[in-house]
């Protein structure tokens, strides 16, 4: 029986931001290993980052949904400016309305996902046997870019 006490936590090792791009890319890999069980063969792993006015969305969208504003009045206000979004934005909203603990506490830059993905490229090619690919949103017409979110890439396996 040990009767030592447990180390005392020296706090200034701690890193949030270097835990949150391993939490991210943690995430991913969990992600890509989802959608690899739908698939019979791939060879390319294909995440793709979110557009930066989704960036600016999700800060604006955490706003509405901490203080429970109603669905027309957030919507007025998420759509300012983003108008050509309105279908998206939309369903962004009803999802959160309906489940804010999903929304991301956080939004990192797509210059931060991309420097994490690409730190630990290993770690997301390594279980699948298959080459990385790291796009913006706004660089590829695949049909399934859209569903890219903050904190959450949109997956594409070929």
């Amino acid at each position: 029986v040990s009767t030592a006490a447990w180390p005392a936590v020296d706090e200034s090792l701690v890193d949030p931001d270097a835990e949150r791009r391993f939490e991210f890319v943690e995430d991913a890999v969990d992600d890509v290993r989802a959608v690899a069980d739908l698939v019979d063969e791939f060879e390319t792993v294909t995440l793709v980052l979110a557009a930066d006015w989704k960036r600016d969305l999700f800060a604006d969208l955490r706003e509405a949904v901490e203080t429970r504003m109603e669905f027309g009045e957030a919507m007025g206000r998420l759509t300012d400016g983003r108008e050509e979004h309105g279908e998206a934005i939309q369903s962004y909203l009803r999802t959160y309305m309906d489940s804010p603990q999903d929304l991301p506490d956080e939004v990192m830059g797509r210059d931060e996902e991309r420097a994490a993905l690409v730190d630990r490229r290993g770690v997301v090619e390594g279980p699948f046997d298959a080459r990385l690919e790291i796009v913006d949103e706004s660089e590829t017409s695949h049909e399934r870019a859209d569903r890219a979110e903050p904190g959450q890439p949109a997956i594409i396996l070929e």
